[in-house]
């Protein structure tokens, strides 16, 4: 597949956004009354959250890209879905094995003991939790699983995507969005895929435009539709993030930065493993022995943190995830 570099360094950028949002915002780290973090960082990191919505925008344009140029057919499905298996699940199965240890070790440290329910563990292995209302190990899994859906459509509706007669084309692809916003206005909990539609759909319409199956004006008319849609039903920030995914994707800006190429290699491990590193582990070994500490102290443990969860990122990456990524290469649809 021809090498779109305008993908990596933004998977990079979602991924480091997700994180720092993490590691400085959760679980009430900073106090209220400090007052420089709510000032000058808070209002930043916040909108870090909106990561998640530059990676559907990405999947929603690169997954059917990838189809595409593998020639894919729906008779290829069983295929398509083992490759991205193959690709995704190593690292997020360690993960999970991972976690449960972690946790298990930090919560007998703390003198509490840490309750395991197998039956919630299990339903990880199919992105099932959402469907029987089941809590996530990690709460950062709620992604992945919104992510497994797309596929799963995507899978069975590229035929109908590819279609030649673009107003067919587009019917279908309307259809489908205000189909699933029905749907989603429906549900009580925004855990399926039909809630984030518009991000997904924003990339398909990228995808469509970038192998001429879609004109520039058609592409901005039904992408500023999509836009408003987004800022009506999600947060602003979601808007500007996807927005500005977009854009770079559109124009396949090449950053020219080491540091968020590096970033993009290992977002996916970065993205795993920052919460039950940086949150779970360090941030309670950090509140055990200074339970004290000044707003300019947590913001230089903080960025150490930031530190340590990309390092760990880049060892899973080499250990687990780059064989990972070799065995997918090696299936073919």
């Amino acid at each position: 597949m021809k090498q779109i570099k305008s993908i990596e360094w933004l998977r990079g950028f979602a991924a480091i956004s997700v994180t720092q949002m993490h590691l400085f915002c959760a679980l009430d780290f900073f106090k209220k009354d400090d007052y420089y973090f709510y000032k000058l960082l808070f209002p930043i990191s916040i909108s870090g959250r909106s990561g998640v919505a530059m990676f559907f925008v990405i999947s929603g344009f690169i997954i059917p890209y990838s189809m595409y140029e593998n020639k894919y057919q729906l008779s290829k499905i069983l295929q398509f879905l083992i490759k991205r298996f193959t690709r995704l699940e190593p690292p997020y199965l360690f993960s999970i094995i991972f976690s449960l240890i972690t946790l298990s070790l930090m919560w007998y440290w703390c003198c509490q003991p840490y309750q395991i329910d197998w039956a919630s563990v299990s339903l990880h292995l199919g992105y099932l939790n959402v469907f029987f209302q089941k809590g996530w190990i990690q709460g950062v899994y709620w992604t992945l699983a919104i992510e497994f859906q797309y596929y799963l459509i995507i899978a069975l509706l590229f035929p109908l995507i590819m279609i030649s007669d673009i107003r067919i084309r587009l019917g279908i692809l309307g259809g489908i969005i205000i189909v699933f916003k029905l749907i989603s206005l429906r549900l009580p909990i925004d855990t399926f895929i039909f809630e984030f539609i518009e991000f997904f759909s924003l990339g398909i319409l990228l995808f469509l435009h970038h192998i001429n199956r879609l004109s520039r004006r058609t592409l901005l008319v039904l992408g500023v539709l999509l836009l408003g849609a987004i800022w009506y039903f999600h947060h602003k920030s979601n808007t500007i993030y996807a927005l500005f995914t977009a854009i770079i994707i559109y124009t396949n800006f090449d950053i020219r930065s080491k540091l968020f190429y590096f970033l993009g290699k290992i977002s996916y491990s970065l993205y795993l493993f920052h919460w039950i590193i940086g949150v779970e582990v360090m941030r309670r070994i950090y509140l055990y022995y200074r339970p004290i500490s000044s707003q300019f102290e947590k913001i230089g443990f903080v960025l150490f943190s930031h530190l340590v969860c990309i390092l760990f990122a880049y060892l899973v990456y080499m250990l687990i995830e780059k064989p990972s990524i070799i065995w997918s290469k090696n299936i073919k649809y």
